[in-house]
């Protein structure tokens, strides 16, 4: 009955589970899902981690270039391009082919929330000033959506850049050439990472963290509501960093954080 309702009239479904302060999976109105971090695991990266929240999942790679700054770029500071894909095995919606937009505004905002924290100074990727830059390529693939994606990439593009390790690299003068250290890595040093905690708003006045792949808003927020969000919004990013600062000592030990 409830899967019939639920394809013909999945409002009014989801408005009887909401008057009991429920959701269709089974969570609070203020709950997240469960999330597993596992920082490492892709040999050919130099940096990697997987985030997964319930049916959510985001694998990511970063791999470090060498490059010479463009005359027009900042002389003494590297670049990070995060790139996330959503290929149709992720979810029916998604076709095989060019980037979706989806996919487009979501690496847009990655790059934008990265850039806007104070995670990373980028003049700690240049080697040489004017010569010789790192470029962090920073690979992220959705392998399962079902709903706030964002939040997942974000929390696997953080736990992939404190993953990262470097090789030892520098200029020298006399030879005029760029010279590396593959086997010498260190970590890359870094501010406070971003993290997300997107919630949903339905039917005007309904709050609901971590949406899933059927929620969905669309309404004008009033202060009440926003001031719940920032509220909420601040307890989900402590779990989140709980979980990425935890993460980090598994990942010495070989484990799993879930």
């Amino acid at each position: 009955m409830a899967s019939d309702m639920r394809a013909i009239q999945p409002e009014s479904l989801y408005k009887l589970y909401l008057e009991c302060q429920e959701r269709p999976d089974g969570r609070r109105l203020d709950e997240a899902r469960p999330t597993v971090l596992n920082r490492g695991g892709v040999g050919t990266a130099d940096g990697s981690a997987y985030c997964r929240a319930g049916h959510t999942a985001v694998l990511c790679g970063i791999k470090a270039e060498v490059c010479v700054p463009a005359v027009d770029a900042p002389q003494d500071a590297g670049w990070v391009v995060p790139t996330l894909e959503l290929p149709a095995l992720c979810h029916h919606r998604f076709r095989p082919g060019p980037p979706a937009e989806a996919a487009q505004t979501a690496s847009s905002q990655l790059l934008q929330l990265l850039d806007n924290s104070v995670a990373l100074d980028r003049r700690r990727l240049c080697i040489e000033p004017g010569r010789a830059v790192w470029v962090l390529y920073c690979d992220l693939v959705c392998l399962s959506h079902d709903g706030n994606v964002l939040d997942v990439a974000l929390m696997a593009l953080s736990a992939a850049l404190a993953d990262l390790r470097l090789p030892r690299a520098w200029w020298d003068a006399p030879a005029e050439r760029l010279r590396v250290a593959p086997a010498e890595r260190a970590p890359l040093p870094l501010g406070p990472l971003p993290l997300a905690a997107t919630l949903a708003l339905f039917d005007g006045d309904t709050l609901v963290l971590d949406p899933a792949g059927e929620e969905a808003g669309g309404h004008a927020l009033s202060e009440q509501a926003m001031d719940q969000c920032i509220a909420l919004s601040k307890r989900r990013t402590l779990e989140l960093k709980k979980l990425l600062d935890v993460s980090a000592d598994a990942a010495a030990e070989g484990g799993v954080v879930d």
